[in-house]
């Protein structure tokens, strides 16, 4: 759409310059000589063409205008939900890294014969249908990014800044959610990965 107008404003450009020279020599040449009649309906040629490409670049700008307007709408409501289902899966997540860890911390200072590596499971066996919430949150968040990129021809760079934010908020969830679906290494370990993550979560441009 963008590059059809442009071709059409050049074309325009082109044939009205066209015009107005042969205007000029038309006005310059003797009517009774025959190259005046020539220039007459080189005139008459030269300005239904500029009127039709005028008018179709007329055409594609109004279109131009009314997609600009849609991707501008469409991308602030991307925006919104990307924010949105990233609160919803963070705090998801947040929740099932505080059970994990006072599993693991039970496992260690309580003197129960329980199984660490098996209750964690079961906590995460508990939060299966949390956890296929937050791969949906991660998918709808990866559909709405796409919006963001696709939009970017008609908004330009109004939405670059909130792109890159986006990009960086899946990218941290993405590891925040590795981290707490697949708790690995010592307690100590788990617990500065997960909180740093958790950090890393709330200092997100996004949020602000």
């Amino acid at each position: 759409m963008y590059i059809s107008l442009i071709i059409f404003f050049i074309l325009s450009v082109i044939t009205l310059i066209s015009l107005i020279v042969i205007s000029v020599l038309y006005k310059k040449i003797p009517k009774p000589d025959k190259k005046h009649d020539i220039l007459k309906k080189s005139v008459i040629i030269n300005s239904v063409i500029f009127a039709i490409l005028l008018a179709l670049s007329l055409l594609f700008l109004n279109q131009y205008q009314v997609n600009k307007a849609d991707a501008i709408k469409e991308s602030n409501k991307a925006y919104s939900s990307i924010r949105s289902k990233l609160y919803d899966a963070h705090s998801i997540l947040i929740d099932e890294n505080n059970d994990i860890q006072e599993t693991w911390s039970d496992s260690i200072y309580d003197d129960e014969d329980d199984d660490f590596s098996d209750d964690v499971q079961q906590i995460i066996d508990d939060n299966e249908d949390n956890n296929t919430s937050v791969i949906l949150d991660m998918a709808s968040i990866k559909g709405s990014i796409d919006t963001l990129k696709n939009n970017a021809k008609y908004t330009g760079s109004k939405f670059d800044d909130k792109l890159e934010n986006a990009k960086d908020a899946e990218k941290t969830l993405s590891h925040y959610n590795e981290l707490v679906t697949d708790p690995h290494g010592n307690y100590a370990t788990f617990v500065s990965e997960t909180e740093t993550a958790n950090n890393n979560m709330n200092a997100l441009d996004i949020y602000n």
